[in-house]
Order: structure tokens, then sequence, then C-alpha cells
């Protein structure tokens, strides 16, 4: 079941959360959390500039460690995706948490930098991540009760969320829709040192782009 709630609020606690929880000390050992975020950062890093592309990454990543870890607590509710989990016999809570956090971010980082410049190094990147914290990448399966298919879940109910929420992460052109656009602004004429001739009909609208 997917459960929505709109609010900055909500968003900046969600975001403060997973920040704190994977920078707080740097004497204690890193958190899953601060792993995943790290990975998410060095693909940033590698991939093609885009602040609103990696704004978002940053935040869905967040929602995918705090649905997961919010599905092993009796009061806490996931921001995208809600489910009451149960610990594995012989496991632990922070175990069963780390596992489902690990599988949501792992999941969820895939899909978004599957097609990112220097893809094959990120990727390769997010593989050796999963398999250093001890699980496995062919647990794909998003049926049944354990961590990984929780966190499978998670990442699958994000997945199918960005594909709707108005970004056009799904389009051809990679979020990016100019559909019937007219620029308002004359283009600018690099063939002359004439700057009067750089904007032949004049300058429209100061706030506007202006083609090249």
């Amino acid at each position: 079941m997917r459960r929505e709630i709109m609010g900055l609020g909500v968003r900046q606690t969600i975001i403060f959360l997973f920040g704190f929880l994977g920078f707080s000390s740097v004497a204690q050992a890193k958190s899953v959390a601060r792993h995943w975020n790290e990975e998410n950062l060095a693909a940033i890093r590698l991939d093609f500039p885009a602040p609103t592309v990696h704004a978002r990454n940053l935040f869905h990543l967040s929602v995918a460690m705090w649905d997961a870890w919010a599905a092993f607590d009796d009061d806490a509710l996931g921001y995208l995706y809600n489910e009451s989990a149960l610990v594995p016999v012989g496991s632990t809570v922070e175990a069963a948490r780390e596992e489902a956090i690990s599988y949501a971010a792992y999941r969820v980082l895939k899909h978004r930098y599957a097609f990112s410049t220097n893809s094959v190094t990120t990727l390769a990147a997010l593989d050796l991540r999963l398999n250093s914290l001890g699980y496995d990448k062919a647990e794909t399966s998003t049926i049944g009760a354990s961590p990984s298919a929780i966190g499978n879940r998670i990442a699958a109910a994000i997945i199918s969320y960005g594909r709707e929420d108005g970004a056009n992460e799904s389009t051809l052109a990679g979020y990016r829709d100019d559909t019937n656009y007219i620029p308002t602004n004359s283009p600018l004429i690099l063939a002359t040192n004439d700057t009067a001739s750089f904007f032949p009909n004049g300058w429209s609208d100061l706030n506007r782009w202006q083609p090249l």
C-alpha cells in the first residue's frame, strides 16, 4: 500500500534523519544510510551536472531508506510505502533494517543511474557496495516477508511513483519536455563583433532564456 504524505516539513524531516544517521559521528562505524548516501554522491560526481535531477535522486534515496526503516517500527509511517514488517526469527531489528534499507537504496540507485554518464563505473560500484555489506544482488524478489523482499518492494513503489510524478523521467529526452516550446527572445548572433546585432529583434524579456 502506498501512502503519500505531502508537506515540506515531512521532506525536511526525512532528509535530516538520514543525513543525521549517516553523518552524526565520525567516531562510530559508518551506518548503511551513510554508505548509500556516499554511493549516491559518488554517482552524482561522475554524472552530467543536473542539479534538479540529482536533488530528486537524493530525496528519493532518503525516502527509500526511511520507508525501509519505518517498516520495522510500530509507530513510524512510510512516506510513499507503508508496511508493518516482522523481524525474521534469529535476526534483530537492526539487522533487518539494514538489509531492507540496503536493498531499497540499491534498487533505486541502480534504476536512476542505469543510463547516466559513466554508468558502467557507477553500477559496478553499487554492486560492490551491496556485496561488501554481505548481500546478494540476485535477491530480486518482491514476494515474501524477508527484509530483502521488503526493500525491493519499497524500491519498486518509489520507481513506479517516479514515473508519474511529473518529472518526465520516463521520456526519451530524459526529464525534458519542450513540446511546442517557442523562445520568447530572438536567437543570439555569434558571428559578429557588433553587440547591437546580438539582438536583431531586441530583447523581449530579460527574465527568459535566449537561444544560441
